[in-house]
């Protein structure tokens, strides 16, 4: 089977993700179902099946928050911060990198893509 991630599949793995990272701990099905406008958590549950057997999740189907993240240093590739924006102006741009972040394989960047970081908090509610 192909390790290559359907969009929607990328989508649910990537708010899998920010939910662990911001909240310590996985969303329930029907958590994700609800995000994700979805009336039956059969369709999450295969969703994270699939995912489960490209590799990128593990499942314990005894708890109701049962999802481990399984990714592992190969399915991130370093991309160089080179400079910073202001969430208005433009601040100073880098010609080397003053940082690296590591990015999920699955956000797909071109090779020789770089990251800008924002600074302020007029974006905050942009989204």
């Amino acid at each position: 089977m192909s390790r290559e991630l359907t969009e929607i599949q990328k989508k649910i793995l990537e708010h899998l993700i920010d939910q662990i990272k911001g909240k310590g701990i996985p969303p329930t099905l029907a958590e994700v179902a609800r995000h994700f406008g979805y009336k039956n958590r059969a369709t999450v549950q295969q969703h994270f099946s699939a995912i489960e057997k490209k590799g990128y999740i593990r499942k314990n189907p005894k708890l109701s928050r049962g999802i481990e993240l399984t990714l592992e240093d190969k399915f991130f590739v370093p991309r160089p911060v080179l400079g910073e924006v202001a969430a208005g102006s433009p601040l100073t741009i880098y010609p080397d990198a003053i940082d690296t972040i590591d990015l999920p394989t699955i956000a797909r960047m071109p090779k020789d893509s770089f990251l800008l970081r924002v600074k302020g908090d007029s974006l905050k509610d942009a989204y």
